[in-house]
């Protein structure tokens, strides 16, 4: 970009995007961007400055179409936009410009603080070239003297067009203008870029698609819920996957990287020790195990797979499911707990919840049977003995019972319920008394009358999936 300095009092610095300005494509129109700002080293005073840009299909022409101004602030706004100024300005050309006259709203305002720019845009001409940008400001160097008309001038040059794909950034869904790295878990995530590529690609680090297709922006309705990279490829081809290259072919790609972090991850390690205490705002989720020196606290609730040991308490708002559970402490869940094996040193707490402890994991077994059984055996685990006398095996008088001593500690006594008279079968009966592991127990049953028997059984229920699947020790 040339400059020429003529006889004007501030100084003007000139930014394009793309940078340097491409021609566009037919089959991309690029929209380009003339960024003017202005400088007061000397302390002048403006109320008004005239920028005139050409525009059309010709090589000096820097947009195709009448351009458009904006300006970064509203100390300043535009009075007029005319179609061809040239003359006025002192340029001799056929090709038409665009003049726009931006007036100060405020002689307050006509010292130029140097925080001041004219944003000109539009769709880019197709041919190469050199565009010559006229300025008139009217201006004086204090706020005592008259202001006069000082013109400067600068060329643009417009180059060949060259594949790119730059300015790749990530925005919030409706918020475009604002650029964004950092996103809630589940959050719309809006990616945009500028190229002149037909074709493109956007993956996640993991090598998902997330997009494929001619657009230069997508959304994400789903977001991350994690720190995630994401790869853009551009091409100038169509979707690629269906070439069936010859030998020596190779696709022409431009790549672009940018990483997303989420504020609020969800966190999902294979394992996991802390020191202290944990609290998890969100859902957690453990491959293998997790402990837990202090307490832990999982506001979203918890899905471990390989274990967790708790030293302290454990507080649970969401569901709490989990494979080997050790809490020192309390457990304390709002919602649904599913364990395959828990240990808990004090207490449970659950507010209505559906705790699903698989304690009768085993089928009943029998421990002896018969009109006259006895046992004597330690128990291998902890479970419960059930004696049930049956009916009687003909009318008539039966008298059965059945006793289980725990030694040291209690003991039950059942009989059959003998029938009214010769016609009627004596009933039968049950009942059922808990066995700690370890505990020796004394089994002795008898029917009182041989000539009319009623079968006793004594069956072994052991309690939870840690009980081994056989009877207990005789």
């Amino acid at each position: 970009m040339n400059t020429q300095e003529l006889q004007v009092l501030l100084q003007y610095a000139a930014s394009t995007s793309p940078s340097p300005m491409q021609a566009s494509v037919p089959w991309m129109p690029a929209t380009g961007r003339l960024n003017i700002s202005l400088l007061n080293p000397q302390g002048a005073y403006c109320k008004q400055i005239i920028i005139a840009v050409p525009y059309g299909n010709t090589p000096d022409a820097l947009f195709a179409s009448m351009p458009s101004i904006a300006a970064n602030n509203a100390d300043w706004s535009l009075l007029t936009k005319e179609e061809d100024a040239g003359g006025r300005l002192g340029v001799r050309s056929a090709t038409p410009y665009a003049a726009f006259t931006m007036v100060c709203r405020d002689e307050k305002l006509y010292k130029i603080s140097g925080n001041q720019t004219f944003s000109i845009f539009g769709d880019i001409s197709g041919q190469c070239g050199s565009s010559t940008i006229q300025i008139q400001e009217t201006s004086s160097p204090d706020n005592q003297q008259e202001m006069q008309d000082r013109l400067y001038q600068f060329n643009c040059v417009k180059g060949e067009p060259e594949f790119y794909a730059d300015n790749f950034i990530t925005t919030a869904a409706d918020q475009y203008t604002v650029p964004r790295s950092e996103f809630q878990t589940g959050e719309k995530i809006r990616f945009a870029w500028e190229s002149n590529g037909t074709y493109f690609k956007l993956y996640q680090k993991d090598g998902n698609l997330v997009y494929q297709g001619t657009q230069t922006s997508c959304v994400l309705q789903e977001g991350v819920q994690n720190d995630t990279a994401f790869v853009l490829v551009a091409s100038m081809t169509g979707d690629w996957d269906g070439d069936q290259p010859q030998a020596g072919y190779r696709s022409v790609y431009i790549y672009r990287h940018l990483t997303v972090t989420v504020a609020n991850p969800v966190l999902q390690p294979s394992y996991l020790t802390v020191g202290e205490s944990a609290a998890f705002n969100g859902p957690a989720a453990f491959v293998q195990q997790a402990y837990f020196d202090e307490y832990a606290k999982f506001s979203g609730g918890a899905n471990i797979c390989g274990g967790l040991n708790v030293n302290s308490a454990l507080y649970v708002n969401g569901n709490l499911t989990v494979i080997g559970e050790t809490v020192e402490n309390s457990l304390n869940v709002q919602g649904k707990l599913t364990a395959d094996s828990v240990t808990i040193q004090r207490s449970l707490n659950t507010r209505g919840a559906n705790i699903q402890l698989d304690l009768f994991h085993h089928d009943m077994y029998t421990v002896c049977k018969g009109p006259n059984p006895y046992a004597h055996y330690r128990a291998d685990a902890d479970g419960f003995l059930v004696a049930n006398i049956a009916y009687s095996e003909k009318p008539g008088q039966s008298v059965a019972r059945c006793t289980i001593q725990v030694i040291n500690f209690c003991y039950i006594e059942i009989t059959n319920i003998p029938g009214n008279d010769n016609n009627a079968f004596s009933s039968s009966n049950s009942g059922i008394i808990p066995v700690k592991r370890n505990q020796e127990v004394l089994i002795s049953g008898k029917n009182d009358i041989p000539e009319n028997n009623s079968e006793i059984k004594v069956l072994w229920i052991p309690v939870g999936s840690a009980a081994q699947k056989k009877e207990p020790d005789g």
